[in-house]
């Protein structure tokens, strides 16, 4: 067995120093990072869960992601840098985690399926971010590496490992309901692949149930009502499950656009996924038809099968938290994938065996070359920093008695007057407001453009004074003054 020692250290330093350089000012805020941080910061301060401007708390999600980012904070102070830094300390142990899942198969594996993880520009871009992704995934392949080693194990010793696979994986639903396709999972070793007993199943199970009833409970605690706590997000996650969700404002013009952007971005990203999903299918085969009976290939397939059932559809490849969820399996399948390569061409030809170890090395120092070139694009280079740049300009160059027509996002981050784009879309309605000041993102403007009577509205009232590019095109924001 060919040992990797200094190669793993090497790929971890360069992994986290991807995450760690900068952190403070790239990449550019991310809409969901100023919620969760409000709201941890409000549960800190005020122990409630509500946004600011809102009156209810916020059920979107349950609970634990923000309570880990309060208790964060307590210790190292409220901020977007000290949360990113948590993300980047979860994303590193998640980097562990997976390469101690490949090495189950092989070291070979293992350290390519780390290099793939630990530099991807894709991965790297959300573990800079505050996402409850980043917490999740954590919990669940911590959950999944359990079962890899519960299956080892005698079986008077399996219900201790069956136990910490349910209370891992309840802390993965717990931060966000989408995980819920470890459930899947696990179902996945009942049948076919009969690894799982039904009691095991139901006591695994159960105690992930446990654990997410506890957000229940707090709910309760709160005099809120069952619709608020389980309908009101259950909903919401089916909402986003639809395999081609055009939302307002997102029509299929700006599908394809978004869709072409993210291959221009993430080019790297994408091939290894394909590999990864032929590998899939490949594996898949074996299994089932050549009757491949070992555990590290089943969990690879009952983990992509599971991701796709619950995350798949052309829209959540637009979004990189998604991707992020959705890519592990198949990074650790381009892992296997290049081992098996490596392994058949040593194997089939005996002189290629001193030539092994110089191949990974190869692998390993051009994946982290060409990932090296996006990176610095990103987070040295690049002036990508338009939402702190517009926060920025908001507090010092518009009078605090202006009223601004903005975005949620930013409206929580200001204490200007407002009046908010996500839901004022009558230009009746908006002649009535007294309105300075227009502060919009892409995204928006996309929208704008696209219906007639607020484009004429906006045309008519608005001129264009400033625009903060971020490093993608959807990142740029755009300041408009109301004509004189």
């Amino acid at each position: 067995m060919r040992r990797y020692y200094i190669p793993v250290v090497f790929v971890f330093i360069i992994g986290f120093f991807f995450r760690i350089y900068n952190i403070s000012t790239k990449p550019d805020l991310y809409v969901d990072e100023l919620i969760y941080v409000s709201l941890a910061e409000n549960w800190l301060k005020y122990q409630t869960l509500k946004l600011h401007g809102f009156n209810e708390n916020f059920f979107y999600h349950p609970f634990l992601g923000m309570l880990m980012i309060a208790s964060w904070f307590k210790f190292f102070g409220v901020g977007f840098t000290q949360a990113r830094v948590l993300s980047v300390l979860l994303a590193t142990f998640t980097m562990g985690i997976l390469y101690l899942i490949g090495a189950r198969k092989s070291t070979t594996a293992g350290l390519l399926t780390l290099v793939i993880f630990a530099t991807d520009p894709l991965i790297v871009y959300v573990n800079r971010l505050v996402l409850l992704e980043n917490i999740s995934n954590f919990f669940a392949i911590l959950g999944i590496y359990l079962m890899v080693l519960m299956f080892n194990l005698k079986e008077r010793k399996r219900y201790s490992g069956i136990l910490l696979i349910g209370v891992s994986f309840g802390l993965a639903i717990t931060t966000k309901l989408t995980y819920l396709f470890v459930i899947l999972l696990l179902l996945g070793f009942v049948y076919p692949f009969r690894r799982l007993t039904i009691k095991e199943l139901l006591v695994s199970v159960s105690f992930a149930l446990l654990v997410l009833g506890i957000w229940v409970s707090y709910g309760l605690g709160l005099s809120l009502n069952p619709d608020q706590i389980i309908i009101q997000t259950l909903s919401q996650f089916l909402r986003t499950q639809g395999a081609l969700k055009i939302s307002t404002g997102f029509t299929v013009n700006t599908l394809f656009e978004s869709i072409f952007e993210k291959l221009y971005v993430y080019s790297l990203t994408f091939i290894i996924l394909t590999v990864g999903v032929i590998y899939t299918i490949w594996n898949s085969y074996q299994i089932f038809f050549k009757n491949r009976r070992e555990i590290i290939y089943e969990i690879q397939l009952v983990w992509a099968l599971s991701v796709i059932i619950i995350f798949g559809g052309v829209v959540r490849l637009l979004h990189e938290q998604y991707m992020y969820t959705i890519y592990s399996p198949f990074i650790l399948g381009t892992g296997f994938l290049l081992d098996d390569a490596i392994s058949y061409f040593v194997s089939k030809y005996k002189s290629m065996e001193r030539f092994a170890k110089p191949a990974v090395h190869t692998i390993l120092i051009l994946i982290i070359v060409l990932n090296y070139n996006s990176w610095s694009d990103r987070y040295i280079y690049s002036e990508d920093d338009a939402m702190f740049s517009t926060l920025e300009y908001i507090n010092n160059n518009i009078p605090k008695n202006a009223v601004i027509y903005t975005e949620q996002d930013i409206i929580s981050r200001i204490s200007h007057k407002s009046v908010d784009l996500w839901t004022e879309h009558d230009p009746d309605m908006l002649a009535t407001q007294d309105i300075s000041y227009m502060v919009a993102s892409d995204y928006w403007i996309h929208f704008i453009q696209e219906n007639p009577l607020l484009k004429k509205f906006v045309d008519d009232n608005f001129k264009l004074v400033r625009v903060f590019k971020g490093y993608t095109i959807k990142q740029t924001i755009y300041i408009y003054i109301r004509k004189t």
